[in-house]
């Protein structure tokens, strides 16, 4: 099956992730990239965490995932040099998984990832200014209320 950007999604067990159980978005906020992200949730509902991953061995680990089936790359900010392991997967595997960071406290860390290529945000803690530079106010406000009417 081709998504949005070329990106294909073949299942292992033959299942049709189109007519899974869980709809896709169809709110006014559904992007191609919330699109995509659904997707590989069907697909492998695991997010692969390359804690201390360093960018000399990251291509080689991500593309060992993609092929075992992984469609979501998290490299945690507290890795070596992880801005440049982000840039490194997602030159590589951007067209087959989508690929971001982990334990991103801060803005400037949102930037930086943004800056990298990065197209995932994991936080342990919900800072609303990085919510707000992750998705913007009007976005987060179209959440809310899809979520609530």
């Amino acid at each position: 099956m081709e998504i949005s950007r070329g990106i294909k999604i073949e299942c292992k067990d033959g299942l049709d992730i189109r007519s899974a159980s869980r709809p896709l978005p169809t709110s006014s906020v559904a992007s191609p990239l919330l699109t995509r992200f659904a997707y590989a949730m069907e697909a492998m509902p695991l997010i692969a965490i390359l804690r201390g991953v360093t960018p000399a061995e990251v291509v080689d680990v991500g593309k060992t995932l993609v092929d075992a089936g992984f469609l979501l790359i998290e490299v945690p900010l507290n890795s070596p040099s992880p801005y440049e392991s982000i840039r490194l997967l997602q030159e590589a595997l951007g067209d087959k998984a989508l690929i971001g960071a982990g334990t991103v406290l801060t803005v400037d860390q949102v930037d930086q990832v943004k800056s990298a290529g990065g197209v995932l945000i994991v936080s342990p803690n919900v800072d609303t200014e990085v919510v707000i530079t992750v998705l913007g106010p009007v976005k987060i406000h179209s959440c809310w209320l899809s979520q609530h009417y």
